[in-house]
């Protein structure tokens, strides 16, 4: 039976159109009277010392307490739109006190995305989000913040953007809304705002930006307890921690994915959901960070299919999120949370005190549309904290930096992809030099770069920042970088270009804009390219190969990239310095890699070749399916016809591979009876690939999933 009273699907056919059509009277009523204070159908709410329903009884069984939860429930017949990009939704909730059930808050077709429970529970604040499209499908942004209760007053309005979290300030006790703001258009599902803004609920006007130095995504911005950090996206796929505790605000990257989440007291354990939409990494803040994972299949209901809109509740122990998202249930390459939510319900779950599994849970709709954004506030949760992990800035220790060195003042440092990649000057300049991936670029299991095929590029407003290095490093200066494994011997293409210089492998020798630096062969190892007044040198391992006259060309490359050809090998460590280092610094760094190069050039030891027949695949996906992602893999099941080097007894294989890059299908064979040869690791040796978009229309549930190396082609 369902908990939502307008949708009994158990009822009789005739009983169901009588509740729904006095429904559509109350509604009506309540549209005549829009603008009047309160919704004519609201009653004054009469809390109670125990929860009256069964429903009710059943959250507080998991929560242990008085419970409230807020969502936008869709009334639409026709597209699901659990985006909340259009207006056919309805404020819906439930307070286990208040005898009501899961009740419509504010009626009306309408817009309520994000609705969010202010820290004690009282009010309601969410986002009316107008969407304009031109002929070119751009869409024009218009975010108003609202106020309502859970009487369903009239929404007044009290800021511009869109409210993203709402903050107790535990010095003062006062409010504060933070939102995304100053959206600029987009053709993309999801938007990303130019600033963070933040407000007093008592005073709306008195508006403050934390955050504008790089664009942030609203999908989730929670705030720690004490305020001085939030989760969030820079913008996504970028994840992170921001940090307002010392002169300036940071943000400390922590990995790739979508829909961040932060613990809501002062642990900074902060999450990302992968790119299957089943799990999500967390993390702490302080060393040892040691991410783990925390699979949703746990929960009754989501053994099967994907999930959406993942939020900490206030309490640290409580989490809420939507699903299940079904393929099945969508159209022929559609998207599975665009289109498959009408199987989605809200859920409550209680997590281990561990964080590393589910404990209980609770669904709290039973309907067939779309449930979006809800947000949970549990009685005391505002207190509770996780024992298991320290609070606060005392968990941090003094920042040691072990590569690149201290006082050698790198102006860029990508060590690989897994790591913070920031750099800070001593002058307050903060530099993010994460490397944005185009066309077939691959990252491998260690996070290095494979150098197969598409380019590693820094990002565009890197790449302005770096402008002004590159220019008064002319006089000299020092390039680093690391091949665990080394390109091929035949293959000739860039392994870095920047402005002014490519240094590339050709025939397996290392060049310097065409002038080889050294005689011998690229090999496994940690390399370092100084130049001064127009002499290059080549070291390998702290120890010099060769010198060469180096000259700067008319540049040809505006931008600083890695790769960019087939020529195989590996690279990661890549770093850029305004001088020439001392040697001893040069051997201090090639010390740091040598452990770390031999560890990453060590194969897999559970790699497998075999041959298989295609029995089972997922449906190409779609740049409309895939959204706001550009590159996507998909599941194939194989039957296994001949183990050819490894060990595998089972006889069907589940294997992922590379189906959509830069929105570009990728040549996978769909054909069901072809036999090809595969080589493949198991995708849990592969954490690079945690958070990338994964489609799985297999029956292949029960199997582990594997990795197929071989490189994509568009």
């Amino acid at each position: 039976m369902s908990f939502f009273d307008p949708f009994f699907p158990s009822r009789p056919p005739f009983l169901r159109l009588l509740t729904m059509a006095c429904l559509a009277l109350a509604m009506t009523a309540c549209d005549q009277e829009e603008g009047g204070g309160k919704s004519p159908a609201a009653r004054p709410r009469q809390l109670l010392d125990a929860p009256a329903d069964d429903l009710s009884r059943a959250v507080e069984a998991v929560t242990g307490g008085p419970t409230r939860a807020v969502w936008a429930h869709h009334l639409g017949t026709g597209s699901p739109d659990p985006y909340t990009s259009g207006s056919s939704h309805e404020l819906a909730g439930i307070d286990t006190r208040d005898g009501r059930g899961v009740r419509v808050i504010r009626p009306g077709k309408k817009n309520f995305s994000r609705p969010l429970l202010t820290p004690d529970g009282e009010k309601i604040v969410f986002t009316r989000k107008q969407i304009e499209r031109d002929k070119k499908g751009v869409k024009t942004y218009d975010l108003t913040i609202l106020i309502t209760d859970w009487n369903g007053s009239e929404p007044e309005e009290i800021g511009h953007g869109y409210a993203v979290d709402v903050w107790r300030d535990p010095a003062t006790g006062r409010d504060w809304v933070y939102a995304a703001a100053d959206v600029p258009p987009t053709h993309r599902i999801a938007f990303a705002a130019n600033r963070l803004t933040r407000f007093p609920l008592d005073e709306p006007g008195a508006v403050e930006t934390v955050w504008d130095a790089t664009q942030v995504s609203p999908d989730n911005i929670q705030l720690s307890r004490d305020g001085t950090r939030a989760c969030g996206q820079t913008p996504w796929p970028n994840g992170g921690q921001f940090v307002w505790s010392g002169k300036s605000p940071d943000f400390q990257p922590t990995m790739m994915g979508c829909w961040a989440g932060m613990a809501p007291d002062d642990s900074y354990v902060s999450w990302m959901l992968d790119g299957s939409h089943r799990h999500v990494t967390l993390q702490r803040a302080a060393a040892p960070k040691q991410p783990w994972t925390l699979g949703f299949q746990e929960i009754s209901g989501l053994e099967k299919g994907e999930i959406y809109h993942p939020r900490w509740s206030n309490h640290p122990r409580f989490i809420t999120l939507t699903g299940p998202y079904m393929a099945e249930k969508t159209g022929h390459n559609e998207s599975t949370i665009g289109k498959g939510g009408l199987t989605a319900e809200v859920v409550i779950a209680k997590l281990r005190a561990d964080l590393k599994g589910i404990e209980a849970s609770v669904t709290l709709t039973d309907n067939d549309s779309v449930d979006a954004y809800p947000d949970v506030w549990i009685d005391g949760g505002e207190t509770a904290r996780l024992a298991d992990f320290a609070q606060g800035a005392a968990q941090f220790s003094a920042a040691q930096t072990d590569w690149p060195p201290t006082g050698a003042e790198a102006f860029f440092a990508w060590k690989d992809r897994a790591d913070e990649n920031v750099v800070r000057s001593a002058a307050g300049e903060r530099i993010d030099c994460a490397l944005e991936v185009q066309g077939t670029a691959l990252f491998d299991r260690h996070q290095e770069m494979r150098l197969e095929g598409g380019a590693f590029v820094a990002k565009a407003i890197t790449q302005k920042q770096l402008t002004p290095h590159w220019q008064a490093s002319a006089a000299g200066f020092t390039v680093e970088l690391s091949l665990p494994t080394p390109p091929r011997a035949d293959a000739t293409g860039p392994l870095l270009q920047w402005p002014g210089w490519t240094l590339a492998s050709t025939q397996g020798s290392a060049t310097l804009n065409g002038t080889k630096l050294s005689d011998a062969p690229l090999s496994s190892g940690h390399y370092t390219l100084t130049v001064r007044q127009g002499q290059a040198q080549w070291f390998r391992d702290g120890t010099a190969l060769g010198a060469a006259t180096a000259v700067q060309r008319d540049a040809a490359i505006a931008t600083l990239q890695a790769g960019g050809a087939d020529v195989g090998g590996r690279l990661w460590g890549v770093a850029f310095y305004p001088a020439v280092l001392d040697l001893s610094v040069i051997q201090s760094n090639a010390a740091f890699w040598k452990p770390r190069n031999a560890e990453a050039a060590k194969p897999d030891p559970n790699r497998v070749r075999l041959r298989g027949k295609l029995v089972e695949t997922t449906p190409p996906p779609t740049a409309e399916g895939i959204d706001p992602y550009t590159r996507a893999m998909i599941a194939q099941v194989f039957e296994v016809e001949q183990v050819l080097q490894g060990s595998y007894a089972e006889p069907r294989i589940l294997v992922r591979r590379w189906a959509m890059m830069d929105l570009r299908l990728t040549q996978v064979p769909q054909e069901v009876g072809d036999s090809i040869e595969l080589t493949l690791e198991p995708v849990e040796d592969h954490p690079e690939l945690q958070n990338e978009r994964t489609l799985d229309d297999t029956t292949a549930f029960d199997l582990q999933p594997w990795y197929d190396l071989a490189p994509p082609t568009l």
